[in-house]
C-alpha cells in the first residue's frame, strides 16, 4: 500500500497545474494601516523570490499555457525542471514601486512576472503609478508580461465594485479603450485581464474576451489551477507580508495535499 501511495504521489507531483501569486505594492517598509494587506516589504519579497524559485518553475501566463498544453498532449519529456509545478508572479494596479523595488529584485533571480495596469492611470501620468515610458521599458525587457486591470473601472460605487453594476456594452467599451491605449503606446495587445477586486462580470463570455485578444482572466479566489486549466477564471494566492513567504508556501501545500486527495491528476 505504501508503494502505491508513493507512486500516486509521484504521479501527482508531475501532474500539470498552475499556482499564481498575487502582489500589489512592494515597499521598503510596511505600515499597519488598511493597505497592509496589499503591501509586501522588499525584504520579504526577496525571500519570496528565493523560496518560490526553489520549489516552482516561475513563468509568464503565455509560457504556462504552452507548457501545460504540451504536458496534456504528452509531447514533451518531463525532466527534473518540468516536475516542478508552474508558478506565475502576478501584480495588480501598476504602482511605481513595482518598477522601482520589485523589478530589480526579480532581475537578480531571473524571474519573469505579470503586471496588470489600470490603463487610465498610465494615460494620465497619475502620481504613484507607472507612466508609459516606464511601462515601455519593462515591455521591451521581455521580463514583464503586461495585462490590463480595465481602463477605468477600478473603484467602488454605492458599496459595490463598479464592474458588478455595468452593462455588457459598458464593460466591453472599457476593455476596448484599454486595448487601444496599449496599441497606441506599445504596439501591443494584452492577453491578460485582472478583474478589479476579483469580481468577474457574469455578462461577458469567454468568446467576447477572446475577440479582444484576452486569453487569461484573473480573479482573487485562492486555489490551485488544475489541468485542464480554466484560463478564463484563474485563481490566485494573495501574499501577505505579516504572514511571510513560508506561511504562503504552507498554505499552497495545504491546497496541494487536498488536490492529491481529490486525485487532481
Amino acid at each position: 500500500m505504501k508503494a502505491i501511495a508513493r507512486g500516486s504521489r509521484e504521479k501527482y507531483q508531475c501532474s500539470p497545474r498552475l499556482v499564481i501569486l498575487m502582489f500589489h505594492h512592494i515597499t521598503k517598509t510596511v505600515s499597519t494601516n488598511d493597505d497592509r494587506d496589499l503591501t509586501v516589504s522588499t525584504e520579504n519579497f526577496r525571500k519570496c523570490c528565493e523560496l518560490f524559485k526553489e520549489h516552482f518553475r516561475i513563468v509568464t501566463f503565455k509560457e504556462a499555457k504552452k507548457i501545460l498544453d504540451e504536458q496534456r498532449a504528452r509531447i514533451i519529456n518531463r525532466d527534473e525542471k518540468e516536475k516542478k509545478p508552474l508558478m506565475v508572479f502576478s501584480f495588480d494596479d501598476g504602482y511605481t514601486d513595482f518598477y522601482e523595488n520589485a523589478v530589480p529584485i526579480m532581475r537578480e533571480f531571473g524571474i519573469k512576472s505579470n503586471q496588470n495596469i489600470v490603463v487610465r492611470f498610465a494615460d494620465e501620468n497619475r502620481e504613484g503609478y507607472m507612466n508609459w515610458e516606464q511601462i515601455r521599458e519593462l515591455h521591451k525587457s521581455g521580463l514583464v508580461e503586461l495585462g490590463c486591470h480595465t481602463y477605468d473601472k477600478h473603484y467602488f460605487k454605492n458599496g459595490k465594485a463598479v464592474i458588478e453594476t455595468l452593462r455588457k456594452d459598458e464593460i466591453l467599451e472599457d476593455l476596448i479603450r484599454a486595448k487601444e491605449s496599449f496599441e497606441r503606446e506599445l504596439d501591443y495587445v494584452p492577453e491578460v485581464v485582472a478583474w478589479p477586486y476579483g469580481v468577474a462580470p457574469i455578462n461577458i463570455s469567454v468568446k467576447e474576451l477572446n475577440g479582444l485578444g484576452l486569453v487569461y482572466a484573473l480573479n482573487t479566489e485562492s486555489g490551485i489551477n488544475y489541468s485542464p486549466v480554466d484560463f478564463a477564471s484563474l485563481k490566485r494566492f494573495a501574499v501577505l507580508d505579516y504572514e511571510g513567504p513560508e506561511k504562503t508556501l504552507d498554505i499552497i501545500r495545504g491546497y496541494d495535499d487536498l488536490g492529491f486527495l481529490l486525485k487532481k491528476y
